[in-house]
């Protein structure tokens, strides 16, 4: 659960068992103010108006050259958290080139 700057809460990880109390993301590094403002700022960006103006960010920065035959993995802490953003993702990667492949880690069966 992340409480938003508005105040209100928002499961970012659904689905997530046991493995919420153990998730690494609550400890080391991602309790830095910096990282976590910085997740903070790319999570707003995936909810409501903003979503429209993350999936074309996405879009636009998936177009340069340097993920060319690569592998792009999405959330390194996090999960989809919303059928519209999942979506949202499934929009980008077909806007991708066809060189650039996608994996995540997701618990996520449902949306």
């Amino acid at each position: 659960m992340v409480t938003l700057p508005s105040g209100t809460s928002m499961n970012v990880c659904p689905s997530a068992g046991i493995c919420a109390q153990l998730c690494f993301a609550r400890q080391g590094t991602y309790r830095f103010s910096n990282v976590r403002a910085a997740h903070m700022g790319d999570l707003l960006l995936t909810v409501d108006d903003a979503l429209p103006r993350f999936e074309e960010m996405m879009s636009e920065e998936l177009q340069h050259r340097r993920y060319r035959g690569r592998f792009v993995r999405l959330h390194d802490a996090g999960d989809f958290h919303s059928r519209a953003y999942l979506k949202a993702w499934l929009r980008i990667m077909d806007s991708a080139p066809e060189d650039v492949s996608f994996y995540c880690y997701t618990k996520e069966v449902c949306l």
